[in-house]
């Protein structure tokens, strides 16, 4: 997520010297399309980069490459043509995402890949990522929200096994609270802040509840039944 965030920031700098040059770019493209009239049809029009403006000749859509090799698509906004409100692109690597900001031209959702896996993101108006959804390495789904630091506090998935689990943090990262299981067995099970389980409470493969209380050791010192 870091190289599309430096992405779109590369974009939105040439949006900031795309005005000046918008009739430069319309008289070459028109000159490209007189010279094709005494061509066929299936001529080409080549160029690094396209503009398309409104009837007040702002800026409103910019198809372009830069020079890392990235393809970007940009909306800009209709008050503020040089800022881009939303933008399509494939990087360098081939990974394609989409980046969109709002009004008051923050990044709020970005949907795109990390480490190769699939992500979506999704930031507060100060700028800090409070939740996202993605697809780990073996498949499992996943959903994260983070506190106002940026900490990661609820994590809920879908293991490799085909069970949910849900994990509930403390400030420092720590579990304090996991509700989940296995093919077998169902239950729920509290943290103190070192991280050692002290209380659990399961049910077995044959339905047969269990209560279980460990101390700061984790040794099991009263249980039912």
């Amino acid at each position: 997520m870091e190289d599309l965030l430096e992405r779109l920031k590369n974009l939105e700098r040439a949006n900031r010297r795309m005005k000046g040059g918008v009739l430069a770019i319309f008289l070459a493209v028109a000159a490209l399309f007189l010279m094709g009239q005494a061509k066929t049809a299936s001529q080409e029009v080549r160029a690094q980069k396209f503009t398309l403006v409104d009837p007040q000749g702002l800026a409103r859509a910019v198809l372009l490459t830069t020079p890392k090799g990235d393809v970007l698509l940009s909306l800009n906004d209709k008050e503020k043509s040089r800022e881009a409100r939303l933008v399509l692109g494939t990087g360098a690597d081939g990974l394609p995402f989409i980046a969109l900001r709002d009004k008051e031209e923050k990044l709020r959702v970005m949907i795109g890949f990390q480490t190769g896996m699939p992500r979506a993101a999704f930031y507060s108006p100060d700028g800090r990522e409070r939740a996202w959804m993605s697809v780990e390495k073996d498949g499992s789904p996943l959903i994260g929200l983070r506190d106002r630091e940026g900490r990661p506090r609820s994590l809920l998935t879908v293991g490799s096994d085909d069970t949910p689990r849900l994990s509930l943090a403390g400030k420092d990262g720590k579990p304090r609270f996991v509700i989940g299981g296995t093919s077998e067995q169902y239950g729920f099970a509290f943290f103190d802040p070192n991280g050692k389980v002290r209380a659990q409470l399961e049910t077995k493969s044959d339905g047969a509840p269990s209560l279980v209380f460990a101390d700061r050791e984790e040794k099991v010192f009263w249980h039912a039944p």
